[in-house]
């Protein structure tokens, strides 16, 4: 479990988690306040050992970064083309479960505690945060980062030659590019190089209901070569625990459950943050387990009272077993023609194990009971009772066999 360090703030309610919360608005808004685009922005982890990195920059699918984002835009090009903006692309495509380096966090802070009491019963959880500008969508900086994303990084890719790139992509006009190249690049290296809190366009549910926002991960290195213009640039990887403020919320992971069910009473569970059918569903079965309060009984085959406690010999032959419901039906109807009319009715229904199926001997209780009425030897009643008889006779001669 990871140790509690020093800047870690212990949590284990709700309460003292929005008791520490209006003093951490007080501190941020002494630094400048609110506005539109200056946020607290949170980041909730299930495990405080964690680094803080976006998915693409694990298992190397840095590597792939771009053919894994032009396979997606290829395969369902009907889903994107309404999209008016690279970052745009990003965002659906980081809703659906592809890589990318757009790491996760929110403007709610109840929302990134549930985050981090994920996996409750095995580490402590924990909840970043950061007061920071953010960035819009149209953001130049935002442009920038998602059209090289997408576009990707070629080998031996020059500041020069991004530079024209993005002025043919109209990101930047020639006035920008003259400015840029006067300062000696240094504008777009900074681009290159700095992560941006950005506010996405609320494109889906799910994303507004968690007041969902993003750190765009930069993360390019600038290799120099000669003169700024021919510098390289190359894609890199860190985590990017820098980005937030080195303290941080601990949530205990005893406490993660109890914080959990705090959470659903404010209405922050599966079902307000995921919209989709199958999160409402886990979360209406994870509400109604609680309501459990006894164990339902195994299953248990009917017990038929006619062969009840009967045993039988499994040695037993089909001719043999034949032969004892023959000779019961013989001793019990003195009428040699309905005997034989019983006899042809029942012998297909013979088989070395009839006996042993309950739906065999309800065929052969019945057609023994239609040979009987029909020949109006007996009535009903007493046809039930012949026959029973026949059975439970039959029954323990086999027994005793």
């Amino acid at each position: 479990m990871e140790r509690i360090k020093d800047g870690d703030i212990e949590i284990d309610s709700v309460n003292k988690y929005l008791e520490l919360l209006v003093e951490l608005r007080k501190k941020c808004a002494e630094k400048g306040g609110f506005s539109l685009f200056n946020k607290l922005f949170f980041r909730g982890q299930a495990n405080a050992g964690w680094d803080i990195t976006p998915s693409v920059f694990r298992n190397d699918l840095l590597n792939i970064e771009t053919d894994l984002i032009k396979a997606a835009l290829m395969r369902n090009p009907a889903d994107f083309i309404k999209l008016t903006s690279d970052f745009d692309r990003l965002t659906k495509l980081q809703h659906y479960g592809l890589p990318t380096r757009l790491l996760d966090v929110t403007t709610n802070p109840l929302v990134a505690l549930y985050f981090a009491c994920q996996e409750r019963e095995k580490e402590n959880g924990a909840v970043y945060f950061k007061f920071a500008y953010s960035k819009g969508t149209g953001d130049i900086d935002t442009t920038i980062l998602s059209f090289l994303t997408i576009r990707g990084i070629p080998q031996k890719y020059t500041l020069e030659k991004c530079l024209m790139d993005l002025e043919t992509a109209n990101i930047y006009g020639q006035n920008d590019v003259k400015a840029i190249m006067d300062n000696g690049y240094q504008s777009l290296i900074n681009t290159l190089q700095h992560s941006f809190f950005v506010l996405p366009n609320y494109s889906n549910d799910r994303l507004a209901r968690q007041n969902g926002a993003f750190l765009l991960a930069a993360q390019h290195n600038i290799i120099k070569t000669g003169e700024p213009k021919d510098y390289i640039i190359e894609k890199a990887q860190c985590a990017l625990n820098d980005e937030f403020e080195d303290e941080r919320f601990v949530i205990l992971s005893d406490y993660k459950e109890s914080i959990l069910e705090e959470l659903d009473f404010y209405g922050i569970n599966e079902s307000s943050m995921f919209p989709e059918l199958e999160h409402q569903m886990k979360n209406i079965l994870s509400s109604q387990m609680k309501n459990i309060v006894e164990t339902v009984s195994e299953f248990a085959p009917y017990d038929n009272d006619i062969i009840k406690d009967i045993k039988y010999d499994d040695t037993t032959t089909i001719s043999e077993s034949k032969e004892i419901l023959f000779a019961v039906i013989k001793e019990k109807i003195s009428s040699e023609e309905i005997i034989d009319q019983c006899l042809q009715s029942i012998e297909s229904y013979i088989s070395i194990d009839w006996y042993k199926k309950d739906s065999t001997v309800s065929k052969i209780r019945f057609e023994l009971k239609k040979v009987l009425v029909k020949q109006g030897k007996e009535n009903i009643k007493d046809a039930d009772a012949l026959v029973e008889d026949i059975i439970n006779e039959t029954q323990k001669r086999l027994k005793a066999k």
